[in-house]
């Protein structure tokens, strides 16, 4: 299955918005969120 280039890009971006707030762990910051992850 090939991933859209939208959906990467997104990604890569909330990544890197993710670190420059200071949250290195995805989980923590979904647990800040109130994102379930699943």
């Amino acid at each position: 299955m090939t991933i859209p280039a939208h959906r990467i890009a997104f990604g890569e971006r909330l990544h890197e918005l993710r670190h420059e707030l200071g949250w290195s762990s995805q989980e923590a910051f979904a647990h800040h969120a109130g994102l379930n992850r699943t």
